[in-house]
């Protein structure tokens, strides 16, 4: 009895003891569990934005005596406005007297760079602070911006990779032995034993066929360009003035015959002989020459008095065409001009914009008829 005791006294002591020198389960745990990484996200400091500082607008009184300038118009004048929008960095491209988009872009720089409305288009005030100012601002390059780290910055601990284990292969026993069955390789026979292959022929259809494909995929060399509209008579056409009920003419060159006047077409625009059509309806048309290139001419329509000038360059062709009513500089839908048959062509819209007549278009019977206002017939 004393013994089973001593003996269970003996196991208790060994099972206590056992009990204090086993680890802690997460002391141990915490050595194999891998820290999860802290992201650090970086902020962004707010930037200020900016307000844009208003452009000074110069004081000036604008001369009536400019003409307005805009898409489509040719001449001295325009070649006069890109000269001096060149002289201060705003028009980069050709001399070339016609009001294109490079010119209209380097006006609009210009009004933007002043305070004006920049429409593009160069009017009283426009001119007036590019011609009279001495306070032209020259213009300025644009800027190129920096560029600026927009998205945010994201710090996340580097862990060195383990790298895998490589394993190389191990071959067990010896390398297979080639079989019997296996077909042996083609013998190279040499050069002299080789038997020439004479080129196999295409059939006939075949070739045919290729040849239809060659043809079929031969790139197109024809150019796409539209080539511009030029100022032609239109053929078999004639000009009816509706008040008088006759055809309107003119004399041949002896003098012997009377030959009908043509309209002319530019494009989608149709031109017509203003001097001839006036006088043809009793107006009293004024054709005067201050020297030998400046023309201008005169007639009285209604209550109003209109006045036409322009030059003539080397080749004889009328530029710079300045429209006034009731020495009013008067805005016509197309500023432009023409010479044919020794006489000047504006288009219908223009001069029915300026002075009212307006113009009848027969297809059918290829006739243009002229209606002058009501105000000229009573």
């Amino acid at each position: 009895m004393d013994l089973l005791k001593t003996l269970v006294l003996y196991m208790t002591m060994v099972f206590a003891s056992s009990v204090q020198n086993t680890p802690d389960v997460e002391m141990v745990m915490a050595q194999y569990v891998t820290p999860t990484p802290t992201v650090v996200v970086a902020t962004e400091t707010p930037r200020p934005t900016p307000s844009p500082t208003p452009v000074p607008t110069i004081a000036i009184s604008p001369n009536p005596e400019y003409k307005t300038l805009q898409m489509g118009d040719r001449g001295e004048q325009v070649l006069k406005l890109q000269q001096a929008l060149s002289e201060y960095g705003y028009y980069e491209g050709e001399m070339d007297s016609a009001y294109g988009n490079q010119t209209r872009y380097a006006v609009e720089r210009f009004q933007y760079a002043h305070g004006l409305v920049a429409d593009g288009i160069a009017g009283k005030n426009t001119l007036t602070v590019l011609y009279d100012s001495n306070q032209v601002r020259y213009a300025q390059p644009t800027p190129t911006p920096s560029p600026e780290a927009d998205q945010l910055t994201v710090a996340l601990p580097q862990e060195s990779a383990t790298p895998a284990p490589s394993f190389e292969p191990i071959t067990l026993g010896e390398p297979a032995q080639e079989t019997a069955d296996a077909e042996p390789a083609d013998e190279v026979l040499p050069v002299e034993e080789q038997e020439e292959t004479e080129p196999t022929e295409m059939p006939q259809e075949a070739e045919e066929e290729a040849d239809a494909t060659e043809s079929a995929v031969e790139p197109a060399t024809e150019s796409t360009n539209v080539p511009e509209p030029s100022f032609a008579a239109m053929e078999d056409w004639c000009i009816r003035l509706d008040a008088a009920d006759l055809l309107l003419t003119i004399n041949s060159e002896d003098g012997m015959e009377a030959m009908p006047v043509q309209p002319y077409a530019l494009g989608d625009l149709i031109y017509v002989p203003l001097v001839p059509a006036l006088e043809g309806e009793g107006v009293l048309v004024l054709v005067s020459t201050e020297s030998v290139e400046h023309i201008e001419i005169g007639f009285a329509l209604g209550n109003h008095l209109y006045r036409l000038a322009f030059t003539e360059n080397q080749e004889g062709e009328p530029v710079g065409l300045e429209v006034y009513c009731d020495n009013e500089t008067a805005e016509v839908p197309v500023l432009d001009v023409r010479q044919a048959e020794g006489m000047y062509y504006l288009p219908a819209d223009s001069v029915t914009a300026l002075t009212g007549i307006t113009f009848t278009v027969n297809d059918d019977e290829k006739l243009l008829t002229i209606h002058m206002p009501a105000a000229q017939e009573e």
